[in-house]
């Protein structure tokens, strides 16, 4: 795979990795004063699959696909996995990693991902917060 980078500029390498997103998770630890009782919620389980791509100089940066969720998504009838034949595709070269490759192969999974999952959560507590302190308006 070095040797095959070597022919190429980072800002024309690019790559592609998926991530599940529990989109209504929330924080799942809370302050309490001493003596104050805690009550505790289940944590949500509804996910959204989301792919993320991005060069790897880190200069252009897709907008994330999300997958969504669907018992038998038709985008994906007789679809294989991987495409058989990529030789259509001029001036572009496809490498597939082996699944389940480690994060030394896999960029986004150095970090990427887990910061993306991060900002989300931050932004989802600073929406419920704000929405908690907006004027309730009467009809």
């Amino acid at each position: 795979l070095q040797v095959l980078l070597n022919d190429y500029r980072p800002d024309g390498v690019f790559n592609a990795d998926e991530m599940g997103l529990f989109y209504r998770i929330l924080p799942d630890k809370t302050l309490t004063f001493i003596g104050e009782n805690c009550s505790g919620g289940k944590l949500s389980k509804e996910r959204l699959t989301v792919l993320l791509c991005c060069n790897e100089s880190g200069t252009e940066m897709l907008k994330p696909l999300v997958i969504g969720k669907a018992k038998n998504p038709r985008c994906f009838k007789n679809c294989p996995a991987h495409p058989a034949d990529t030789s259509y595709l001029s001036h572009v070269k496809v490498v597939f990693f082996p699944s389940n490759c480690t994060s030394h192969l896999q960029p986004l999974d150095q970090g990427i991902i887990r910061c993306v999952k991060q900002c989300y959560r931050k932004r989802i507590v600073y929406d419920r917060l704000a929405s908690l302190e907006a004027p309730k308006k009467i009809s």
